[in-house]
């Protein structure tokens, strides 16, 4: 199962439509805080505000470690937990420490994915639409990124003006998913390619 939205379980609103496809007992998540300013600050935030009060037990939360990521490659996680922050710096940094090849052999091997913001961006094939919308300060190779789902994905409509809306949906000829601040885009594993 993929799920996307602007905001995460910090969000009551989301929090609630989660709680009927995702239960806490015992589910391991891997929280990959890299979109943030500062990562171990995004991923204690995440945890203390979101993780925790839905109900996923502290033993069972890992936050991903840009520095030695294989010292969790042995875990078979059940959600993989991406929060928002900037997608660039997010992209840029998950194919450095080829964390993006490990997220979608978890997500391949069953795990869930639960993208946040630029976490929901990352899903998508490539996220090069991104520069409409913002400044790219970081140096990519390419664009290309998990390949989740084949549509781009545009969070935090509610914010954006029709202009820029307009120029993410004619960047190229793949659907866009426009999702507003109380949003759940759920796609189930029957519907996948």
């Amino acid at each position: 199962m993929i799920l996307l939205s602007s905001f995460g379980l910090r969000s009551p609103i989301i929090a609630e439509k989660v709680k009927k496809h995702i239960n806490p007992d015992d589910t391991k998540v891997l929280v990959v805080p890299f979109a943030g300013f500062n990562n171990q600050i995004t991923a204690n935030k995440e945890i203390k505000e979101g993780l925790i009060p839905f109900g996923f037990k502290t033993e069972n939360i890992y936050v991903c470690d840009l520095e030695s990521p294989e010292l969790y490659k042995d875990i078979l996680f059940d959600l993989i937990y991406v929060p928002g922050g900037n997608p660039f710096k997010l992209l840029s940094e998950v194919k450095q420490g080829k964390i993006l090849e490990w997220i979608l052999e978890l997500v391949n091997g069953g795990a869930d994915y639960f993208g946040v913001s630029s976490g929901a961006d990352l899903a998508c094939s490539n996220i090069e639409y991104l520069r409409c919308v913002e400044d790219c300060d970081y140096t990519l190779g390419n664009y290309d990124a998990l390949g989740l789902i084949e549509e781009k994905v545009l969070c935090h409509v509610d914010q954006r003006d029709m202009s820029t809306m307009q120029k993410v949906r004619d960047f190229d000829d793949r659907k866009t998913i426009f999702l507003r601040n109380d949003e759940l885009y759920i796609i189930f594993e029957s519907e996948e390619q």
